[in-house]
């Protein structure tokens, strides 16, 4: 990591402890996904845009709640519904 590239990385990071202090201020819950921590990592690092981390963000929620409802509407448990969706994250990252 260049001079550069570590100083924007400090003020991505600073930004982003910034907001996340604000929205704990606020009582705004965080989504406390590790998907959504690893893509801020991936904003901080400049590996990709903003616009690129609230996409795919946004692509996992909608991913997440359908496979959510898919579970309820068969009328299956919570526990099969979340290691269903453990078994995707996991396959997901292959």
């Amino acid at each position: 990591m260049t001079e550069d590239t570590a100083d924007v990385a400090r003020r991505r990071r600073a930004a982003m402890e910034k907001a996340l202090g604000r929205a704990e201020a606020l009582g705004i819950k965080v989504d406390a996904d590790p998907r959504y921590s690893e893509l801020l990592q991936s904003w901080i690092n400049g590996e990709i845009t903003m616009k690129e981390a609230r996409n795919a963000y946004l692509r996992h929620v909608r991913e997440r709640d359908q496979g959510r409802a898919d579970w309820r509407a068969l009328g299956i448990s919570s526990a099969i519904a979340k290691a269903k969706a453990a078994l995707l994250k996991a396959k997901s990252r292959e």
